[in-house]
């Protein structure tokens, strides 16, 4: 690639490691094949001795505690509706910015 009169090449070592390093990606999966169903199923760890098939645990002081999923979600604030309206919104200006600045670029 040529920019400013200089021509900057990738070097061959790093090519190297480069191709290495694909090869190791693409030899991942293989592992996984190559292991097939051998795979032990454990229960998650929920940060105390787990009780009654993984769905509760005992915690401090010897409380049990049963496995629930929780989120705090501030509807009013993050709706689906605002988010959709707020991304469209800003979506647009960037796709208008990148046309203005690619016509005044050619």
């Amino acid at each position: 690639m040529h920019l400013f009169g200089r021509e900057f090449v990738l070097g061959g070592g790093n090519i190297i490691i480069m191709l290495c390093m694909l090869a190791l990606i693409l030899l991942f999966p293989l592992a996984l094949l190559r292991r097939g169903g051998k795979f032990i199923r454990v229960d998650a760890y929920l940060a105390g001795a787990n009780i009654k098939g993984g769905t509760a645990f005992i915690g401090a002081m010897q409380a049990e505690h049963t496995v629930s999923m929780k989120n705090y979600y501030m509807e009013e604030f993050f709706g689906e509706s605002k988010l959709f309206k707020t991304g469209a919104i800003i979506s647009l200006i960037f796709i208008l910015a990148a046309g203005v600045g690619a016509k005044f670029l050619w």
